[in-house]
């Protein structure tokens, strides 16, 4: 699946693409996010990103995931 960013308040050009394979008895899931930051607000926003970005992003793919219904709880 592939999602393309066009425009935001803190962002543009971006581009989020997550992967899901088979992995033995489960899945793994790969996601690859390419964002240019820009203004104040997206200089703080991309400060972040580098700092927690991983667990920010692995959280929001968790709660996507129960809400779906794809993840038992």
């Amino acid at each position: 699946m592939t999602l393309t960013q066009l425009n935001s308040n803190v962002a543009r050009n971006g581009l989020i693409r997550d992967e899901v394979r088979a992995a033995g008895n489960g899945s793994r899931i790969t996601c690859d996010r390419s964002r240019e930051f820009y203004g104040l607000r997206g200089s703080v926003a991309g400060t972040l990103m580098v700092l927690a970005g991983r667990w920010i992003l692995r959280r929001q793919l968790r709660a996507g995931l129960m809400r779906s219904g794809a993840m038992a709880r």
